[in-house]
């Protein structure tokens, strides 16, 4: 990720970045440029919303996004979440611009340019807004890494490499297999 600017900036800051076309995080009050994903990166999130999403939609427990959508998690911090689950009861967080608030459930999937965002900054602020549910998916290490939020903490609750399942605290009955997830 290329960083823009050096001073601590804010929301205000962010939505007054230019419509041209590039993505953006606000991480830690920096604008950060995000990269064009990988194509793996881009079939990775393709079989998770196609494995997640029927879940979602059948049983009408909320909504789910992939990127890019705004999450508004703090004054300097405005995340574009790989992908988000926001419970139909918690649907109120939603406006014109993004989510406001903490979804119940975010999956980044790490590639070189973000990995230190996603694993350190991200997930910090993820957990202290209250996501419930975080998933850190490396398609180099072919893992998938589970975290429950429990007393503002996440917890690792599952870390599946190349084999195995993982499922959701958050959307019932949804499991992946992980090697499936990177066999795309």
């Amino acid at each position: 990720m290329l960083v823009l600017q050096s001073e601590l900036k804010t929301v205000a800051d962010y939505a007054a970045l230019p419509d041209d076309g590039e993505q953006y995080e606000l991480i830690g009050g920096e604008i950060i440029m995000v990269p064009t994903p990988s194509t793996f990166h881009q079939d990775i999130l393709t079989h998770l919303i196609e494995t997640i999403g029927p879940i979602v939609r059948q049983r009408r427990l909320g909504k789910i996004l992939p990127s890019p959508v705004n999450v508004f998690a703090t004054e300097h911090d405005v995340y574009q979440p790989d992908l988000l689950f926001v419970r139909r009861n918690n649907l109120g967080i939603f406006k014109m611009d993004g989510v406001h608030g903490a979804p119940d459930f975010v999956i980044e999937i790490l590639s070189p340019s973000n990995a230190y965002y996603d694993l350190r900054q991200k997930k910090s602020v993820y957990e202290r807004i209250g996501v419930r549910e975080y998933w850190i998916v490396d398609p180099m290490e072919r893992s998938i890494d589970c975290f429950q939020n429990s007393a503002n903490a996440f917890v690792p609750v599952e870390s599946n490499k190349q084999t195995g399942r993982i499922c959701s605290a958050q959307i019932p009955e949804c499991c992946v297999e992980v090697g499936s997830v990177f066999d795309v």
